[in-house]
Order: structure tokens, then C-alpha cells, then sequence
């Protein structure tokens, strides 16, 4: 850029000897940048990542200058600050170098940080001057969508609602703790239509209750012209049966005709809310709602011991609502199991329906009745236009007597015969995703054979996503014929657009030939858009295994990403497990990111390894998780097993693993499980396995394991860089030497990423413990966020004098939390502490004013002594009352004593000191379990009348002998907070 275009070319960006000279230099640098950024032209993205750290923030403030003066036309319609980690200084910088004119920042996403402390104020000027340019007329940029999901605003904040723009139309205040204070402000805002223009609004994740939605009900109903608001969501927001009626009345005022999507999930609506949600829609309330999400309702439950099911069906039978195209019921009884009227209703009602989940525990006949209703309708000209449907659990079932097998069943195979009519008459033709999960007329070979025949028919060729989880049955009957069918359909390319394929039938009996074709017709083209495999199954040998192998080295799943895979081979393995391990290791799947594996016996898990070993291995990119998913128990190892994987993680070829839960198929551990279990752990830590990305690691069940892998585990030379969490379920044992917290504390010392710690300390030596605390007191554990420490209770005269050392556990513990290298720590949570003596060590050092950072507090279990020792009710309040004080926890949010012994008079002392000092920002306080009786309602309700809390917003009370009379008055004088 020369001078002679007119623009001030600015101070010089390179000093000279003449000023002239730097000038001409930073010319040459801006018009080098131009031409660079010209052809390069980031993205909004990635301008908004870096104007979020340190590193890039002045490259990014750089770019919006070439922006500004239109020498380099970026599009930069969003700005993403939801990481945003520097100061008010940088924040008002880049605001205020953002380009004004149309176009521009339409979209701004904020974090927690951005609206905290003196960040705050800068984004309060922000958007105080988008409004203030809008009402001068002045054609400058438009704010239009504004995130603000979790950013910690609590109901305290809310005043950044009145200094919305009136150009907004979508709104996200998602998760915020926001309640009735907040949605005044939000309500006074749309009577006053100062949000004249909004299509969406999230509300999701904020305590609103009763009161919260009342007064957005307000704004909603009181306006004096129509809101165009299409979308709003209320998921999880406590406002329950009565909640719902609010909002349901002001619907009624048809204010917001335009509404197309409404969420209510996990809101505790009951059958009453059910009633209220009929007579809007009855009222035409929601005439074009289009999205409904309902699911985690209790809908038909009046109240947790009695179910009705008539409010549910009424809804169902609407006819006014044909518009709707979404309907979530999940995780509700929605069907009574008898009658059909209900599922033939959902079928008929709204034939529209794009997305369908019916909720749980749908009978046969019930099955049988919706699937026919699909084709009954002789009006329609076309399919039905079902996308995406989950049927329930269920099914009915009857037992046969049996001399030779007791436990014989005999579904009712109505229900899956029924559906699988329906698809192969083509009446769900537009079916892309089909989920069925435990269906009890689904537990036979034939029923199985019929159903993946109707799949493969052709007559859903649109399909994209198929998830089918057989119900366990102690029958293990054969579904060999259903598992041929499926390979012929795929191998036909009667699937031709999949894109996952989950198949769960580990209780089943399946012929290895049947499942060999399965695997590779996979890979044999049928189904080149196969993004995401999980395959569950027994057979007898391991040819499965085996046409796996051969299906994914066929090259034919070129988007394969995601593969995950368990099973059982019943007779042993090894052809098959050898060459599936291979094909892994030699990468003949470039697509692939992540694999999830778990094969039994223990034996075949060597034969895999070993075909692990004669390839490349399981690098990154691809991640490794053993077990595959979160259902699975671990991964059983015995000693063979156990060796020979640490001799494949030696080698370096699994140096993808991210995950890995270790359990063991032996109960007394002997010297050479002992030496294996070792030998595993120093693998994990060693320089050769190269384990740089390992993130999880859950060792259990059994004290003795956890030591000896913690042994081999401090034996490594090196360290894992990248684990964040490590579960120990016990951390040591009697017959090996207890010194398990010793080789925690080494292991420790090489997880500086370490967040998540959960340990169970069982008869531990004193030294061993002395290592642990020395450890909590340095600087390693600066990365801990959350710990977990489970003591045992036992009687100190059993063990021997070595052992006897219950108290200096705690004692350790406590000095470790004095130290201040806990600083960070955000989640504590302590179980089974034996004697109130300990209560108090712990609690003294949990009020030394060295966790500032602490957001919860759990303890759980005292022992069963707290319920007999009348000290802990006396003294456990008292101890409680001097240490949970503003001034001491000033971050705690939720303080958790759940089986503790409380009592009536450690509460009363807990609460009356709260009312006479300062307590800390509490919005959760859950006392279950603690023998509270009626005697606490006096007082619990001057604690909330006095205010002196104002942020509580739940107090669980469940599993107390409290009498219904002072339930019902705690609830009638504050809904919103008690929880029985």
C-alpha cells in the first residue's frame, strides 16, 4: 500500500535509522500480509482461537485492522470467545476493533471468562453501543445471535439481559443458574418488546422453578403484540407439573403462535403436567409445533408409587398437532402394556412424523398395533415420511415349564413380526436411523431372522444408522440365521448408505461361518459409508474374528472412523484373533480414529496381541480404548493374558492407547499373577510403550491388583504425559505388602496432567501413607481438580500393630490439605470416616482457608458408629458450623452429607451459624440420609426466610424419617427447593 491511496499508513512497524525508511518497511509488511491473507483467507473459527490466547491474539487483532480498512475481505460473521483466557485490557482491544459496518459479527459466543470480574463490564460496553448504534438508524453491524451458555452469570447477573440488542433473534443463557430474579428482567424485556425480533431462546440448565417460569410466562403472555419466538427450550429447568401449567396458560394467549420447537425435557412433569400440555394443544396454542421434546418426564406417573396412563394417551390422540415432525418420550413408562390405543394413536396422530421415541417398556401387542396403524391410513398417497426411530424396551414374555431348562422362555413374537411387516411393506421407506434395544420378542433365532430379512428387503435403502441390542436371556438361543441375512443384505448392497452399524448379541449363540460372512461383507463395497462399526457376539471358534480381519482388509470402507468390537470365543481362538490384530496394525484403514476392543477367554486376547505385534501397531492419530464403551466391567486378564499384553505395549504398538480398565479373573493373587500384574503396570510407565496419549485408567476390583500394578507402574522410566484421570478402586492388601500409597505417590510424580484421582485406601502402613501426603503436599499435584478418598472402617484390635493406624490416615490426609498444594482442587470427596475425632481433624483442615478454589464438598458414609455415638449429633454440626463459612470456602457451591449422622442437632447448629456469619455461595445442599425428622422444619424455613443464602436453590432431603405433614409444608412454603 503506497501513501498516495490517502489512508494514514500509521506508525512505523520496523524501526530505522530514518523514520522515513521504517515506514516504507511496514508498507512492505502490510502489503505482504494483504497478499498472504488474501489467498489464505482464515476463518472465522480460526481468527476467533486466536484472539483467545496469548499466542495469537496479536495476529488476530492484526487481521481485523487489514478487515477494518477493507485490504483483505475475511468473512468474519462470528466471533467464538468461549475460551477466551485473557484480560479486560485484550477483551476491549479486540471489541472494539471489530469492524461496525452490516455483515459483521452477526454471531458472538462468550465463555465464563468473558463475563466475569472486569471482563464483564467491557462486554456490558459492547453490547450497550450495538444498541446504542441501532437506535441512532446508523447501517452498522447487527448483533443477531448471542451465546451465553454457561458462562457462570447465576441469578445475580442477570442484569446483562437489559442491555440486549433489539436486533437479537437467537438467545443462549443455557446453564447459568439463573432464576426468578433473572426471568423479571427477561420478562420485563419482552413486554416492553424490547426483544422484538426473537426467533429462539434457551433456557436449558437454569434451577427457573415455579416462580422462575412464572414470571417468564409473564413476558410471554403480556405482550401487546406476537412474538415471532420459534424455538424454545426449558430443558431441565425444575419447573414440574405446575411449572408446565404456567407456561401452558401463557401459550394460551397466543402470543407465540409462531413456536415450531418446544423442550421440556427432565423437568418432572408427571401426569398433571401432561393434562396441562393437552389443553394448550387442544386450545390451538402450538399450531405449527414441529418439535416436541418430552423425555425423563415421569408422564405418566401422578406420583413415584402409582402410574396412570390416560392423560398420556388423551395427548397422543390429538389431532392438532399434524405439523409435529420430532416426538421425544423418551425414558418414560408410556405405554400400560394392555391396550393399543395409545401406540396406534402415536402412529396415527401426526403424520408427519420425521423423528419418533416412544419412550420405555412397549408390549407386543402394543408394538404389533403401532406398526400396523403405519399402513392403515389408505389416504395418503405416499410412505410415511419416519426418519429416525427408537422402539421401546419390552415385549411379553411367558414362562413355559421346562424339566429340562427352569428358566425357559417363550416371547410373544407379535410385536418384532409386526414391525418387521411394516418395513418390508414399505411403509417406513424414509427410514434413515432404527434403534431397538431388550426386546423380550426379539429373544429367538426366528424372530431375529425375520426382522434383519425385512431390513434387507430393499425397502430401506435410506437407512444411515442401525443399533440393535439383543436382550440377555439365559437361553443363548442361536441367531445364526438372521446374522447370514444381514451379511447378504450389506453384501447386496441393500444397505447402501450406512453409516453405523451397532450389533450387540454377546448372549447369543452365533455360527462363526454366519458371522465370518458378516465381517466381511462389511468390507466387501456393500456399505462404503460405514463411518462408525461396534460388533458384540459369541461363536463357538473365532472365524468371526477372522472375516472381520478379511472384511477390514478388503478396502472397502474408506470412511470407517470408529471401530469397536467384543467377543467371545467360546471354544478359544487364535487364526482368526491373530489376523483381526494384524490388519489393525498394518493400517490398511487410513480413515480410522479410534478402535474399542475386549475378546474373552483371556487366552484370546494373547493371539490378538500378537497379531498387534507384526504390524506397525496402534499409533496416533488412532486412539485405543480397551474396554470399548463405559457399559462394559473392565477387561478380564489372566496371568498369560496379562504378560503378553505387557509385552505388546513394550513394543510400542499400542502407543495409541487413551483409555484402559483392567480387571482380573482371579481371586487370591499368587506370585506369578502378582509378577504379571507388575509387569503390566511397569509397561505403562515405560519409555518403549511410548504411551503419550493414555487419558483414563481404572484399575480394579481387588486391593491386591491395585498394588501390584501401582508397584510395576512406579518401577517405569518414564511418565504419562496425558492422564488425566486414575481410578484405584483399593489401593492395597494384607498379603502383599501394604504399601500401595508409596507406589501412588511415585506414579503421581509422572502424571503432572492429572485432574481426576480416586483411591480406596484399605490396611496401610504408616510409611506408605506418609509417601501419598508428602506427595498431595508438593507441587506435582498442581493439576488436580477432583479427589476422591474412600478409608475403610475396621476394627483396629483385629490387625496387627503395624496396621493400626485408621486415625493417621485421616491425620496424613489433613496435613496434606493444610499444605495449600491443593489450591486448584474443585472437587473433594471423602467416604467412611470411622470416629468423629477424624470428622474434626479432617473438617479443621478443610476450613484452613487453603482451598479457595473448592466448588464441592462430598462426604459419604461416615460409619455405621455416627449413628449410635451421640456426639456426632451433637458435636458433627458444630464442627460443620465453624468450617463451612464464606470466609473459609468462599467457592463452594454444593455441600454433599449423604449418610453421615447428622441429625436433628447438628443441623440446627449448622444452620444457626449460618444465619449469624457469612456461609458461601451455596446453591446445592443435599442431606440424605442423616436421621432428620419433622423436627427440621422449623429450622430449615427461617434459614430460607432469612435470605441469608440467596443462592440455594435445591435442599434433597431424601431417605430422613420426615413426616408427610412437614414434607408437604416445606414444599408449600418453598416449591422450588425441597427434594424428597
Amino acid at each position: 500500500m503506497s501513501q498516495s491511496d490517502g489512508r494514514d499508513p500509521g506508525p512505523p512497524l520496523v524501526g530505522g535509522g530514518h523514520e522515513g525508511i521504517g515506514i516504507l518497511f511496514g508498507q512492505r509488511i502490510e502489503s505482504a500480509l494483504s497478499a498472504v491473507f488474501g489467498h489464505a483467507r482464515p476463518t472465522s473459527e480460526a481468527i476467533s482461537e486466536l484472539a483467545s490466547n496469548r499466542e495469537g491474539f496479536g495476529l488476530a487483532w492484526l487481521l481485523l485492522q487489514f478487515i477494518n480498512t477493507g485490504d483483505c475481505l475475511l468473512p468474519l460473521d462470528s466471533l467464538d470467545l468461549s475460551g477466551f483466557s485473557l484480560g479486560s485490557g485484550k477483551l476491549d482491544l479486540l471489541l472494539s476493533s471489530l469492524p461496525s459496518r452490516p455483515g459483521v459479527v452477526e454471531s458472538l459466543a462468550c465463555g465464563p471468562h468473558v463475563c466475569k470480574s472486569a471482563c464483564r463490564s467491557v462486554l456490558f460496553g459492547f453490547l450497550l453501543r450495538r444498541s446504542a448504534s441501532l437506535m441512532e438508524g446508523s447501517p452498522s453491524a447487527r448483533l443477531k445471535s448471542l451465546n451465553l451458555s454457561k458462562c457462570e452469570l447465576y441469578d445475580t447477573g442477570g442484569g446483562i439481559i437489559q442491555l440486549f440488542p433489539p436486533s437479537l433473534e437467537h438467545l443462549d443463557l443455557s446453564g447459568n443458574w439463573l432464576r426468578n430474579t433473572s426471568m423479571t428482567i427477561l420478562s420485563d424485556a419482552l413486554v416492553l418488546d424490547r426483544l422484538p425480533i426473537l426467533l429462539s431462546l434457551n433456557l436449558s440448565d437454569n434451577p427457573l422453578g415455579l416462580s422462575g417460569i412464572r414470571e417468564l410466562a409473564r413476558g410471554l403472555s403480556s405482550r401487546t403484540r406476537t412474538l415471532p419466538l420459534q424455538s424454545l427450550k426449558l430443558a431441565r429447568t425444575r419447573i414440574r407439573a405446575e411449572g408446565v401449567g404456567a407456561l401452558m396458560e401463557a401459550l394460551k394467549a397466543k402470543k407465540t403462535i409462531a413456536l415450531h420447537t418446544l423442550d421440556l425435557a427432565e423437568n418432572e412433569m408427571s401426569t398433571e403436567g401432561v393434562r396441562h400440555l393437552s389443553s394448550a394443544v387442544s386450545a390451538g396454542a402450538v399450531p405449527n409445533l414441529r418439535i416436541l421434546i418430552l423425555n425423563h418426564n415421569f408422564l405418566t406417573q401422578p406420583n413415584p408409587h402409582r402410574r396412570d396412563y390416560a392423560p398420556l394417551a388423551e395427548f397422543l390422540s390429538t389431532r392438532a398437532l399434524t405439523e409435529l415432525e420430532v416426538l421425544d418420550l423418551g425414558a418414560n413408562f408410556s405405554f400400560n402394556g394392555q391396550g393399543t390405543t395409545a401406540a396406534t394413536a402415536v402412529a396415527q396422530s401426526f403424520p408427519n412424523l420425521r423423528r419418533l421415541d416412544m419412550g420405555e417398556h412397549m408390549s407386543s401387542i402394543e408394538l404389533s398395533a403401532f406398526a400396523s396403524a403405519l399402513g392403515s391410513d389408505s389416504e395418503r398417497a405416499r410412505p410415511r415420511p419416519l426418519e429416525d426411530l427408537v422402539v421401546p424396551v419390552g415385549g411379553t414374555i411367558t414362562n413355559a415349564p421346562n424339566p429340562e431348562n427352569p428358566v425357559h422362555v417363550v416371547p410373544d413374537p407379535e410385536g418384532i413380526n409386526g414391525l418387521a411387516s411394516a418395513v418390508g411393506a414399505g411403509h417406513v421407506s424414509h427410514l434413515k436411523s432404527l434403534k431397538i434395544c431388550w426386546r423380550w420378542d426379539l429373544v429367538r433365532g426366528a424372530e431375529f431372522g425375520v426382522l434383519t430379512r425385512s431390513l434387507v428387503s430393499g425397502k430401506v435403502s435410506d437407512l444411515r444408522s442401525l443399533e440393535l441390542e439383543m436382550a440377555p436371556t439365559p437361553n443363548r438361543p442361536n441367531i445364526s440365521e438372521g446374522v447370514w441375512a444381514l451379511a447378504d443384505g450389506i453384501q447386496g448392497r441393500k444397505l447402501p448408505l450406512l453409516e453405523n452399524l451397532r450389533l450387540v448379541m454377546d448372549r447369543y449363540l452365533t455360527d462363526s461361518v454366519a458371522m465370518a460372512a458378516l465381517g466381511r461383507a462389511l468390507g466387501g463395497g456393500g456399505c462404503a459409508g460405514l463411518q462408525k462399526v461396534h460388533l458384540k457376539w459369541e461363536e463357538e471358534g473365532d472365524e468371526g474374528a477372522g472375516g472381520l480381519a478379511e472384511g477390514l482388509g478388503s478396502e472397502g470402507l474408506p470412511s470407517l472412523r470408529d471401530l469397536s468390537f467384543s467377543f467371545n470365543c467360546r471354544e478359544g481362538g487364535a487364526d482368526g484373533c491373530i489376523a483381526l490384530g494384524q490388519v489393525l496394525s498394518v493400517r490398511k484403514l487410513p480413515s480410522l480414529r479410534r478402535v474399542g476392543m475386549e475378546c474373552f477367554p483371556s487366552e484370546t486376547f494373547c493371539f490378538l496381541c500378537e497379531g498387534l505385534s507384526r504390524g506397525e501397531g496402534l499409533a496416533p492419530p488412532v486412539v485405543v480404548e480397551i474396554p470399548p464403551d463405559d457399559r462394559s466391567l473392565g477387561h478380564f486378564f489372566d496371568v498369560q493374558s496379562l504378560m503378553k499384553f505387557a509385552q505388546t505395549l513394550r513394543t510400542g504398538k499400542l502407543s495409541g492407547l487413551r483409555k484402559l480398565e483392567v480387571c482380573c479373573s482371579f481371586i487370591m493373587l499368587s506370585n506369578p499373577r502378582h509378577a504379571a500384574l507388575t509387569a503390566v503396570g511397569e509397561a505403562l510407565t515405560s519409555a518403549e510403550s511410548s504411551l503419550k496419549w493414555l487419558e483414563k485408567l481404572k484399575i480394579g476390583e481387588g486391593d491386591d491388583y491395585v498394588a501390584a500394578i501401582l508397584e510395576g507402574m512406579s518401577r517405569g522410566n518414564a511418565g504419562l504425559p496425558s492422564l488425566r484421570a486414575l481410578q484405584c478402586n483399593q489401593a492395597v492388601c494384607v498379603e502383599v505388602p501394604p504399601d500401595g500409597p508409596r507406589s501412588l505417590a511415585e506414579v503421581m510424580r509422572k502424571t503432572p496432567c492429572l485432574r481426576d484421582l480416586d483411591v480406596h485406601f484399605l490396611y496401610t502402613m504408616r510409611e506408605g501413607m506418609q509417601a501419598f501426603a508428602a506427595t498431595l503436599s508438593s507441587p506435582s499435584v498442581s493439576a488436580l481438580r477432583r479427589l476422591t478418598i474412600t478409608f475403610c472402617v475396621f476394627d483396629e484390635a483385629d490387625l496387627v500393630p503395624e496396621l493400626r493406624n485408621g486415625p493417621h490416615q485421616v491425620a496424613m490426609i489433613s496435613e496434606a490439605i493444610n499444605s495449600g498444594h491443593l489450591r486448584r482442587l474443585e472437587e473433594l470427596c471423602v467416604k467412611t470416616l470411622a470416629r468423629i475425632e477424624d470428622f474434626h481433624t479432617f473438617c479443621m483442615a478443610l476450613g484452613s482457608r487453603k482451598m479457595p478454589s473448592l466448588r464441592r464438598f462430598r462426604i459419604i458414609h461416615t460409619s455405621s458408629a455416627s449413628w449410635t455415638d451421640e456426639r456426632w449429633k451433637v458435636e458433627g454440626g458444630r464442627i460443620l458450623s465453624g468450617v463451612f463459612m464464606a470466609e473459609r470456602l468462599p467457592s463452594l457451591r454444593t455441600l454433599e452429607m449423604r449418610d453421615a449422622g447428622l441429625g436433628d442437632e447438628g443441623l440446627k447448629a449448622l444452620t444457626d451459624a449460618w444465619m449469624n456469619r457469612t456461609p458461601p455461595p451455596l446453591q446445592e445442599v443435599n442431606l440424605s440420609c442423616n436421621a432428620l425428622t419433622g423436627a427440621v422444619t422449623p429450622v430449615l424455613l427461617p434459614l430460607l426466610g432469612s435470605k441469608c443464602i440467596p443462592t440455594l436453590e435445591r435442599i434433597v432431603l431424601g431417605g430422613n424419617s420426615i413426616d408427610e405433614r412437614s414434607k408437604r409444608l416445606l414444599a408449600q412454603s418453598y416449591p422450588d427447593i425441597f427434594e424428597f
